[in-house]
C-alpha cells in the first residue's frame, strides 16, 4: 500500500527533470475565478498564462470544492498533481485537429502520463479512459459553454484513440464531458480524457487549442497536460476508501468514534464523512471570503451541524475536529 507521502515523493521524482518550472506553493484557496466557488482546479492562473510562453510546469496544489457530494473517494479538500506544457506556434495558427504539431504534443503527453501510471504500479489492464467522439457544441445551448454565441464542431480524438487502443479500456463519449471548457472569459478549451483506475476516477488529460474570448473560441499556442488526484491515487492503489487509506481521515474518524460509536457504522457513513470532510474544509478557509463564498460556508456549517446531530454527539466535536485539521500536516 502506498501512502500520501510515498505518492508525493514518486510524483516529484518522476517530474523533476520534465518541467521547466516547479511550483512549490499552493494556490490561494479562496480564489475568485469561479463565482461563489473556491480554487476548484489547481494552479488556475498559471495554466491560463501558459499560451503566452513556451514552457512546462509541475506542482501539487490544494483545492477546495464544497459543492461536491461527499462519499468514500470525494472529499471537499484535496490535492492535485499537475503537469502542463505549452508550445509556440510562431503565429502560424491552423486547424489544430489537422496540425501535426498538435498531434505530436498529444502523443508526448499521453506517453508521459501512462509511463507515470506504470511507474506508480498501476495495472493498465484495470484502467478506463473516456475520449471525445465527434461533437457539435456552442451557440448558448449547452450548460458549460453558455458564453459561446456560435456553434463549433470538434472531430473525434483519433490520436488518443489510436495511442491507447491496445493499452486500456476505451470509452468514446459524444458530449461536453470530454471537452475541457469552463464558462468564464479566458478559459482554455480542447479535447479531454478522463481516467479511472479500479472504478475510481484518478486523473484528467487535456489538449487545449482555443480559449474563450468575447463569446468565441480563438486559437492559442497549444497547451497540454494532466491532473492527478493524489488522495484518489492512494485509495485506488489500496482499498478504495478514504476512511481506511488516508491517514488524516482515519484519525478524524477516531476522534468521532470516541464520542459516538455510530461513527464506525456503515449506517452512518454519509453523516460521518460529511462531518469529517466539512471540518477539514472549515479548518483551511482563509479569513477573507467573498459574499458568495461566505454563503457557501454558511450552508456547509448548517449541514455539518445537522449531521453531528444525526450522530448523536455535541457540536463541540466540530471544534475538536477543526483543531485537529489545523495542526495535521497534509502534504
Amino acid at each position: 500500500m502506498k501512502n500520501l507521502k510515498e505518492i508525493q515523493s514518486a510524483l516529484e521524482n518522476f517530474h523533476k527533470d520534465k518541467a521547466s518550472i516547479v511550483l512549490g506553493k499552493f494556490s490561494d484557496i479562496a480564489g475568485h475565478k469561479f463565482e461563489g466557488e473556491f480554487n476548484i482546479s489547481g494552479f488556475h492562473d498559471e495554466i491560463l498564462d501558459l499560451p503566452n510562453k513556451a514552457t512546462s510546469l509541475w506542482g501539487i496544489d490544494r483545492c477546495l470544492r464544497v459543492q461536491d457530494v461527499p462519499d468514500s473517494v470525494h472529499s471537499f479538500l484535496f490535492h492535485m498533481g499537475i503537469f502542463a506544457k505549452s508550445i509556440d506556434l510562431g503565429g502560424n495558427y491552423v486547424d489544430p485537429f489537422k496540425d501535426v504539431r498538435f498531434h505530436t504534443l498529444q502523443k508526448e503527453i499521453l506517453a508521459q502520463f501512462f509511463a507515470l501510471l506504470v511507474e506508480l504500479g498501476i495495472d493498465l489492464n484495470q484502467v478506463e479512459v473516456s475520449y471525445l467522439e465527434q461533437i457539435t457544441f456552442g451557440g448558448n445551448v449547452e450548460r458549460r459553454d453558455k458564453l459561446l454565441k456560435r456553434k463549433y464542431n470538434f472531430p473525434a480524438d483519433e490520436i488518443s484513440k489510436d495511442f491507447l487502443k491496445d493499452k486500456v479500456s476505451l470509452i468514446p463519449v459524444k458530449s461536453l464531458a470530454n471537452v475541457d471548457i469552463n464558462p468564464v472569459e479566458g478559459a482554455l478549451v480542447g479535447p479531454r480524457l478522463e481516467i479511472a483506475y479500479r472504478g475510481i476516477e484518478i486523473g484528467t488529460i487535456v489538449f487545449d487549442c482555443f480559449k474563450i474570448e468575447n463569446d468565441a473560441l480563438v486559437p492559442i499556442n497549444y497547451v497540454a497536460g494532466y491532473a492527478l488526484g493524489i488522495e484518489r491515487l492512494v485509495a485506488s492503489l489500496s482499498d478504495k476508501h478514504f476512511l481506511t487509506s488516508i491517514h488524516r481521515y482515519q484519525s478524524a474518524q477516531k476522534i468521532l468514534t470516541n464520542l459516538s460509536e455510530a461513527a464506525t457504522s456503515s449506517l452512518f457513513e454519509k453523516e460521518t464523512l460529511l462531518v469529517i470532510y466539512g471540518a477539514e474544509a472549515l479548518a483551511h478557509l482563509p479569513k477573507t471570503l467573498s459574499r458568495h463564498q461566505k454563503e457557501r460556508v454558511r450552508i456547509l456549517r448548517k449541514e455539518i451541524t445537522e449531521n453531528i446531530a444525526e450522530l448523536g454527539i455535541s457540536e463541540t466535536a466540530l471544534d475538536e475536529l477543526i483543531s485537529y485539521f489545523n495542526h495535521e500536516l497534509i502534504l
